[in-house]
């Protein structure tokens, strides 16, 4: 018994962020106050906490900030999240290359999605679906189309969106959970004034992202729970798991060959020569939105030629396989 509990108290102690809410259980928070030396250095305190609870968008864990409430005369949610060209306009370089991307193709646009998703609707129901949409389909999910007793409209922009500008910039915190572990603000981003300086500068505030992995941690991890009528929690994909295991952290015992540390964002959005249209760039650069680094299937499957070619560029080397062996002595006979 005390080694079932030992195991569950380290399961939840290292899920999510330190300074995401502590998850209550029958009403209370599971805190230990005061817990004593931590590591032999002072006094300190352990947050034991469990994954967030599905909200509104269950059984992922999206959740929107709604702190401004729509008009009557605005767009729907979807619709402004499907919405790239309104971007393009100030940076043509970055929709460009979106366009080409897998998260550009991560919806309905996608027909190996598309067959997975609607068998998985079909087979385990609509609302279960949102467990995907909330990564996947965040056009289509915001309007109650995910739920809707209608078929998924496969001409509308919202089907077919995928992960856009809109989302990705418009997220105000995250967990490192996963499912869509993010608060996605609905508020408006002001369009800049060009000359302006406090109007640029209230746009690029606006626009801001997540540093580091924060924001790729919240959808590039997936698990499974009863949630979704499934009697188990299983753990599915965990791209920052493998990274946290690999040489791409520092860690110089991954490889023999020593290779830099980088981050999600260092590896797959390395900056790149920017057109002068593109008012995102700095210093004739911006960090790509391609977001290299697999899919070479879709790729070729769009006869996309150019961004298969810089995918197999990127992966060359990328990894290594640590092969040892021994040399016999020939037989004397």
């Amino acid at each position: 018994m005390r080694a079932v509990l030992a195991i569950g108290t380290l399961l939840v102690i290292g899920c999510g962020s330190q300074d995401a809410a502590v998850r209550p259980v029958d009403g209370h928070a599971v805190v230990a106050p005061n817990a004593g030396q931590v590591g032999g250095q002072g006094a300190g305190r352990i947050a034991v906490r469990l994954p967030s609870i599905p909200g509104e968008h269950g059984p992922s864990l999206v959740a929107i900030d709604r702190t401004r409430p729509g008009t009557t005369d605005e767009i729907s949610d979807g619709s402004m999240l499907a919405d790239v060209d309104s971007c393009a306009t100030c940076h043509p370089d970055a929709a460009a290359q979106w366009a080409t991307s897998a998260h550009s193709f991560a919806s309905f646009g996608n027909p190996i999605y598309r067959a997975n998703i609607e068998t998985f609707r079909h087979q385990v129901g609509k609302q279960e679906s949102k467990h995907c949409g909330g990564c996947h389909d965040m056009p289509l999910m915001v309007d109650g189309l995910m739920t809707a007793d209608a078929p998924i409209p496969p001409t509308d922009l919202r089907s077919h969106s995928g992960v856009t500008c809109r989302l990705c910039h418009g997220v105000q915190s995250t967990t490192k959970d996963g499912n869509g572990s993010y608060v996605w603000s609905r508020a408006p981003i002001d369009a800049p004034v060009l000359g302006d300086v406090p109007s640029i500068a209230r746009h690029k505030q606006q626009v801001t992202t997540k540093v580091d992995t924060e924001l790729c941690v919240s959808c590039h991890r997936g698990f499974i729970s009863p949630d979704m009528n499934i009697p188990v929690h299983l753990s599915g994909l965990d791209e920052p798991g493998f990274w946290r295991s690999s040489a791409y952290t520092g860690n110089g015992m991954a490889r023999i060959d020593q290779v830099a540390k980088q981050t999600c964002i260092d590896c797959h959005m390395e900056r790149e020569p920017a057109t002068a249209d593109e008012l995102g760039a700095k210093a004739g650069r911006i960090a790509s939105h391609r977001f290299i680094g697999g899919h070479t299937w879709m790729a070729s499957m769009r006869g996309d030629t150019e961004h298969l070619r810089r995918t197999q560029a990127k992966l060359a080397g990328a990894a290594s396989i640590d092969i040892s062996g021994a040399r016999l002595a020939k037989d004397p006979k």
